[in-house]
């Protein structure tokens, strides 16, 4: 479950909310009970970016299966 904290709290306690994010996945940061951005953990971070293609190859291998003209 993601956990959803007011914007300046990890301003006023970053440690506190650093730290909980070893115990969650993501944390979610509103503005004015408004979503606002993700603070994601390491390991989810990771989870979510590993087997990712860098952009100009997943590019040309676009280019290559598809048919363009």
């Amino acid at each position: 479950m993601t956990k959803r904290h007011s914007i300046a709290e990890p301003c006023q306690n970053l440690a506190a909310v650093v730290l909980e994010l070893e115990r969650r996945a993501r944390i979610e940061l509103a503005c004015r009970a408004k979503p606002a951005a993700v603070m994601l953990s390491m390991r989810e971070f990771e989870r979510v970016s590993a087997h990712r293609s860098p952009f100009w190859d997943a590019y040309e291998a676009f280019r290559e299966s598809v048919n363009l003209s």
